[in-house]
C-alpha cells in the first residue's frame, strides 16, 4: 500500500511538473505574442506619426507653393500694370512729341517753306571757336560745296564768311575736319577714288577755301559709315573704326600730318566696345579735346543715364583707359544733332527738323562742369539744316 501511494505521489508530481512546464510555455508564448503585438502597435504608431509629419510637410509645401504662386501672380499683375503704364506713357509721349512737332512745324512754316528736302550739312569749329557750317548738297547756290562761317564773338548769330569752295557737291561719302591752321580737310571715304584709298583733299584757309594745297591718297583703304574721323592738336588724322574689327573693340588708326597722311603712327584697340550701327550699342560721335583725348559721345537711343553721354578715352593711355564717364545736360540726341569741340566744351548743334528758334541752334555743354550744364543755348544765323527740314 505504501509503495502504491508513493508511486501515485510520484506520478502526481510528474503531472504537476508537466502542467507547470506547459503553463510556463503558454505564458511565454502569450508574453511573446503580447510583445509582438506591442511592437506592431509601436510601429503602426510610428508609421502614423511619420505619415502625419509627411502630411504636415506636404501641407506646408502646398501652402508655400500657393503663397509663391500668389506672389508670382501679384508680381506679374504689377509688371503687367507697369508695362501698361509705360506703354500708355510712351504713347502719350509720342502723341505729345507729334503734337509738338506739328506745332513747331506750323510755327516754323515760313522758314521751312523755302528749304529743299534732304539737304546735307557738316559742322566743324576753327581755332577762333567759330562754327564752320559746310553745305555739302545736294544743291547749293554756287553749285559747289560751300562754307558758311558763324562767329563765336556773335554767339553764332552772324557770318564773317560765306563762300563756295573749290570742291564739287559732296554727300555721305565725304567727311570734314579742320586742322590747327583752319584749313578744311575734305575726306573722301569711297566707294571708289582715283587712288584706290581714302583720300584727303585739303582746302586752304588762306584762299578762303577756294584752292587746294593737298590732294592725296592716304594710308587707309576705303572707308564707310563704320568709320569716323577727327583731328588732334598735331594735325594728325584720327581714324576711328567703330566696328567690326580684329580686336573686337572700337579702334584708332592715326595718320600723321608729316607724311601727308600716308603713314600711321598708331594702330590700337580702345577701351570702348563696338560702336557701329550693326552692334546695336547706340549711336556714337567722336571728337578730340585740346589734350588729344578722344571724346566719345553716346547720343542714344538709350543710355544708362537716360541722357546723351560723354565717355572720354585718354591719349596718354593710347585710348585704352577712360578718364570720364558722364551723363550730360542734353537729352537723347539723334541724326538731327551734330557735335564739335570748342576748347574743352562740347558744341551740340541741333539742325532740325524744327527748333524753338526756327533756326539751327547751338547748345554749348560746359566742359568745366563735366558737361552737366550749358554755357549757353541759342539760335544761330543759319536756317534749319536737317535733311527733314522742309515741307513735304
Amino acid at each position: 500500500m505504501k509503495a502504491v501511494a508513493a508511486a501515485k505521489a510520484e506520478e502526481a508530481a510528474k503531472l504537476k511538473k508537466v502542467a507547470a512546464a506547459a503553463k510556463g510555455e503558454e505564458a511565454a508564448k502569450l508574453k511573446a505574442a503580447a510583445a509582438a503585438k506591442a511592437k506592431e502597435a509601436a510601429q503602426a504608431k510610428a508609421a502614423a506619426k511619420a505619415a502625419a509629419a509627411k502630411a504636415k510637410e506636404a501641407a506646408k509645401l502646398k501652402a508655400q507653393a500657393a503663397a509663391k504662386a500668389a506672389k508670382a501672380a501679384k508680381l506679374k499683375a504689377q509688371a503687367d500694370a507697369a508695362a501698361a503704364k509705360a506703354k500708355k506713357q510712351e504713347e502719350q509721349k509720342k502723341a505729345a512729341q507729334k503734337k509738338a512737332a506739328a506745332a513747331a512745324k506750323k510755327m516754323c512754316g515760313a522758314q521751312l517753306a523755302g528749304l529743299p528736302c534732304n539737304q546735307e550739312w557738316a559742322f566743324v569749329t576753327d581755332s577762333k571757336n567759330n562754327l564752320v557750317a559746310i553745305k555739302k548738297g545736294p544743291t547749293t547756290g554756287s553749285g559747289k560745296t560751300e562754307v558758311h562761317r558763324l562767329t563765336a564773338s556773335s554767339n553764332y548769330k552772324t557770318y564773317d564768311l560765306q563762300t563756295r569752295t573749290a570742291l564739287q557737291i559732296t554727300d555721305g561719302n565725304w567727311d570734314f575736319v579742320m586742322d590747327s591752321k583752319d584749313n578744311l580737310l575734305a575726306i573722301l571715304k569711297g566707294p571708289t577714288t582715283g587712288s584706290g584709298k581714302t583720300e584727303v583733299h585739303r582746302l586752304s584757309a588762306s584762299s578762303n577755301y577756294l584752292q587746294f594745297d593737298l590732294q592725296t591718297g592716304t594710308g587707309l583703304g576705303y572707308a564707310d559709315n563704320n568709320w569716323a574721323f577727327t583731328m588732334d592738336s598735331k594735325d594728325r588724322l584720327v581714324c576711328v573704326l567703330k566696328g567690326p574689327s580684329g580686336s573686337k573693340k572700337t579702334e584708332v588708326h592715326r595718320l600723321t600730318a608729316s607724311s601727308n597722311y600716308i603713314k600711321f603712327d598708331l594702330h590700337t584697340a580702345t577701351g570702348l566696345h563696338y560702336t557701329n550701327a550693326a552692334a546695336n550699342q547706340g549711336d556714337w560721335d567722336f571728337e578730340m579735346d585740346p589734350q588729344d583725348n578722344l571724346v566719345c559721345i553716346l547720343k542714344g537711343p538709350k543710355s544708362g543715364s537716360g541722357k546723351t553721354e560723354v565717355h572720354k578715352l585718354t591719349q596718354a593711355s593710347n585710348f585704352n583707359t577712360f578718364s570720364l564717364h558722364t551723363s550730360t545736360a542734353l537729352h537723347y540726341s539723334n541724326t538731327d544733332w551734330a557735335f564739335a569741340m570748342r576748347g574743352n566744351d562740347v558744341v551740340g548743334i541741333l539742325k532740325g527738323p524744327t527748333t524753338g528758334s526756327c533756326m539751327t541752334e547751338v547748345h554749348l555743354l560746359n566742359g568745366a562742369a563735366n558737361y552737366g550744364k550749358y554755357t549757353f543755348q541759342t539760335g544761330t544765323g543759319l536756317g534749319l539744316s536737317a535733311a527733314t527740314s522742309c515741307v513735304r
